[in-house]
């Protein structure tokens, strides 16, 4: 990188949301420069900054690292499950006991000192998230892939949380699924997100396009109460929601059991999934309001965008509507027949028939 009179820079090791340096993917990955597309696009976001790609490399070249890592990347073969096994367990544990430079440190300390903004809560929650470079893009998505991390509180424990983050770029399912597409681990670089967390009263998933059926004139909507998590990581049944995309009309309202949600355990002060409640687990956890809320959104990012998208959303109990994640649906099905079903409405909410 270069300044305005033409000098050398070395890249910034954080990066906020909002910048210039945000739109780069290469610096920041592709899940970053989409959470960076949703602000500018006007959906409300929570404040964030990104530990960039050159934090990564200086974490790597600080502990020589990455001659190691590329061995035992290669080591092991196509159908070894034992050797890949073994290959990612050393390359998580080298991670694991790496240290960072101490000016690096610093200046993650730095950035997330600034993203509390105040002094009377200077250890705000945050959720610590992977943006690999190749991530969340149309090429490949390696979603699922890698680990995130809620309600981190502290610089200590952030930089634990980002130092693990790294090394589940060597998860097994990580590794495998760069065997298969071809992807050295050199070239998906891995940089983290850090995003100021929201008191989530529900959320969950929504796609502007049927992920199942692979019909384009509806949004789909996926929630649960809670944060997203349990969602996102297919531990619950969700209620799931079809929305027109033409006329905002609700065409279905699946309730889910809901039997397990994401939420703060105040006695570990970590995210975890747990009971809900049975009269919760029976109620719509989306009014009809809140649901073409989201369905609007959703339309219009799919609009910038100019693809279909998968977003992830959290609505807060004063009833803000956040998006955390935004990503081009990589592949669908060949649409289904059309059917017809038929809803009732309820109390305000909406259910299936």
């Amino acid at each position: 990188m270069t300044d305005a009179s033409g000098t050398h820079q070395a890249p910034p090791v954080t990066v906020e949301l909002g910048t210039i340096e945000a739109t780069d993917p290469a610096l920041v990955g592709p899940k970053m420069v989409h959470v960076d597309w949703l602000r500018r696009w006007g959906a409300h976001v929570p404040e964030a900054f990104c530990i960039t790609t050159e934090a990564f490399n200086m974490f790597l070249d600080h502990n020589a690292l990455a001659p190691s890592l590329a061995a035992a990347e290669s080591s092991w073969a196509d159908h070894d499950d034992t050797g890949l096994k073994q290959a990612s367990q050393l390359c998580r544990q080298r991670l694991l006991a790496a240290t960072l430079p101490n000016e690096l440190e610093l200046s993650l300390t730095a950035a997330y000192r600034a993203l509390a903004g105040t002094e009377e809560n200077p250890e705000i929650p945050v959720a610590v998230r992977s943006s690999a470079s190749g991530e969340d893009s149309k090429e490949a998505s390696f979603a699922g892939q890698y680990e995130s991390f809620l309600n981190i509180q502290g610089p200590k424990p952030l930089v634990n949380a980002v130092r693990q983050v790294w090394a589940s770029l060597f998860s097994e399912r990580a590794m495998r699924y760069r065997r298969r597409s071809g992807i050295p681990f050199g070239e998906t670089p891995m940089a983290v997100i850090v995003m100021s967390m929201v008191a989530a009263h529900c959320a969950g998933v929504a796609f502007s396009a049927d992920p199942v059926t692979g019909k384009q004139d509806r949004i789909i909507i996926e929630g649960c109460w809670g944060y997203g998590e349990a969602v996102v990581q297919g531990v619950t049944v969700p209620d799931r929601i079809a929305v027109d995309k033409e006329d905002q009309r609700i065409l279905d309202y699946t309730l889910g059991s809901k039997q397990v949600h994401s939420a703060i355990d105040p006695s570990a002060g970590v995210v975890r999934e747990i009971e809900t409640d049975p009269e919760l687990q029976t109620e719509p956890c989306l009014t009809s309001t809140e649901v073409i809320q989201i369905a609007t959104e959703v339309c219009r990012l799919e609009r910038q965008i100019e693809t279909p998208v998968d977003t992830e959303w959290v609505l807060t109990n004063a009833g803000e509507l956040f998006f955390v994640q935004l990503r081009p649906i990589t592949s669908l099905p060949d649409p289904a027949p059309q059917s017809t079903v038929s809803t009732v409405r309820a109390a305000g909410r909406w259910r299936r028939a």
